[in-house]
């Protein structure tokens, strides 16, 4: 079995909040809810429209505000919540995504 198609978990140190729209008796209502893990899955090549221009080298590096929209679409959150995730959170998050990113990255 290919663990590539698997989700991988990742906790949160400090939690992020996400918003979202219910609708209850056709009425739209917005509702904030505590995030305290991500699961995170694979990233497509659709994905790489969310990356900003240029935020790849030449040799393949990323610059830093790439992180943003691939955790945003790796863990399928809204970006302004990927935003929250705290510094030390990061590093926990990009070593569980590796194996979900091309080995030429």
């Amino acid at each position: 079995m290919d663990n590539i198609n698997k989700k991988i978990k990742a906790i949160l140190q400090y939690p992020i909040t996400i918003k979202r729209t219910i609708i209850t008796d056709g009425k739209a209502v917005e509702k904030e809810e505590e995030i305290v893990e991500l699961e995170l899955g694979r990233l497509l090549l659709k994905d790489l429209r969310n990356l900003p221009v240029g935020c790849i080298d030449k040799n393949g590096n990323f610059a830093p505000e790439a992180f943003i929209p691939m955790v945003a679409s790796s863990a399928n959150i809204p970006i302004e919540s990927a935003e929250q995730i705290d510094f030390r959170d990061l590093d926990e998050i990009m070593e569980k995504m590796s194996p979900f990113l091309p080995k030429s990255l």
